[in-house]
């Protein structure tokens, strides 16, 4: 795996999980001791920025918005 910027990166709501969002256009997800959860491979342009909505009901739900030029 090469390296990649980081450009952006957020806590869940309920500090259980890191998304960092990376110049190559992906997404990782790890959890709160640094395992890799998953990869999102959201486009070919880098994902500058990326947000957990905060958690307004009682639910266990994370929503995660991210933003790219394409």
């Amino acid at each position: 795996m090469t390296k990649q910027k980081c450009l952006d990166c957020d806590w869940s709501p309920d500090g259980q999980i890191l998304a960092i969002a990376l110049y190559n256009g992906k997404i990782l997800l790890r959890d709160k001791n640094g395992v890799e959860l998953t990869t999102i491979d959201k486009s070919t342009q880098p994902v500058w920025c990326l947000r957990f909505c905060p958690q307004k009901f009682d639910t266990s739900d994370n929503i995660l918005i991210s933003g790219s030029w394409d």
